[in-house]
């Protein structure tokens, strides 16, 4: 398994290598909108301790030292487009069938409690959605 850069003492993340992450094949979310990750991008780079909420990763199945992407497509987006090397992430192992379960979570609960327009997730469309269900099934 790839290792994480460092820990977070603090709040127990840990922070991965943008690069040693290789997102999901599966993610529901098909399509972007540059306007909106840039918007989640300045977000980032404006908020002084950077990144609150980690990436969801798992150790990826086929790849040795690699992470695959679970949760947070958008968030390890716009780090890319802010240059940055690292991530914070919570590393977890998860099974095919739970990376849907938290994929599919992640673009249908509600995102309380924040601050800015860019902070909350940007839904999936119903195409995406019924996709990555009937996807989920076969």
């Amino acid at each position: 398994m790839a290792a994480p850069v460092h820990q977070d003492k603090e709040s127990g993340s840990e922070f991965v290598k943008l690069t040693d992450i290789i997102d999901w094949p599966f993610n529901p979310r098909k399509t972007f909108d540059d306007e909106k990750l840039n918007e989640l991008a300045d977000a980032i780079r404006l908020c002084p301790a950077g990144l609150l909420n980690p990436i969801i990763v798992r150790p990826h199945p086929n790849v040795k030292g690699k992470f695959q992407g679970v949760r947070g497509q958008r968030r390890w987006l716009a780090h890319q487009r802010l240059g940055l090397k690292e991530i914070r992430a919570s590393i977890r192992d998860l099974n095919d069938d739970e990376c849907w379960v938290v994929a599919i979570q992640d673009n249908l609960k509600p995102k309380a409690g924040e601050v800015s327009s860019a902070w909350s997730g940007e839904p999936v469309t119903p195409m995406e959605l019924a996709c990555a269900i009937k996807a989920w099934q076969t």
